[in-house]
């Protein structure tokens, strides 16, 4: 069964990209670490550090991570260890798009929320172009926060220009921030697969 414009049209759906619209792969920091031999500890140390600024938008990724380069051992240019990064974080779900995309054909609004920075967001939107497949995209270095912060949502609500948090239903694969949307009164849900979102969907639209 899928929607029409009789069934969730005055619902709002809201996923995350990581884990749900964009599934598989290994991460680049174990990847990076186990196909160059550079210690995983290393490599995390800048995600523990100076990429928590890239995702609110604060710092800049190009910048913060250029002196890694030499650190990690990286003798290409910083284009070319983005583009490794992000290629590598690609693989889409595309049984959830293709559902995704009827609803929308039935009249339910359709959004990404997601902790990005700036330049993955430009590879999301401009190469993989996934922002062609909603209604629109809440990046947290664009708005200055990022999730499980009541107010990465609060913003989100307020631009959506909704009254009723409960007309939102959000699917997320991280349960603390699945959490912090219900405790704001958003439909929140955890994303485990796809079968297990839609016969969800599929119950909330037969009642």
């Amino acid at each position: 069964m899928i929607a029409t414009k009789n069934h969730i049209n005055k619902k709002i759906l809201i996923l995350d990209i990581d884990g749900v619209v964009i599934i598989g792969g290994e991460r680049f920091s174990s990847r990076f670490s186990r196909q160059f031999n550079v210690p995983y500890s290393e490599v995390l140390k800048f995600f523990k550090n100076e990429f928590k600024g890239c995702v609110i938008g604060t710092a800049d990724l190009k910048k913060v991570i250029r002196p890694y380069l030499k650190k990690w051992g990286w003798k290409k240019s910083l284009k070319s260890l983005l583009e490794y990064w992000f290629e590598g974080e690609s693989i889409v779900n595309w049984e959830l798009i293709s559902y995704v995309r009827r609803l929308r054909d039935g009249g339910t609004r359709c959004y990404i929320a997601t902790n990005q920075e700036r330049y993955r967001s430009d590879f999301i939107k401009n190469i993989m172009k996934l922002d062609t497949m909603f209604d629109g995209m809440f990046f947290s270095w664009e708005m200055g926060v990022k999730k499980p912060k009541a107010k990465f949502y609060k913003q989100m609500i307020k631009r959506l220009k909704i009254d009723n948090p409960k007309s939102i239903l959000f699917w997320d694969d991280e349960k603390e921030n699945v959490n912090s949307a219900r405790k704001l009164g958003i439909g929140a849900y955890i994303y485990r697969n796809y079968e297990q979102f839609r016969k969800k969907i599929d119950k909330i639209i037969a009642n």
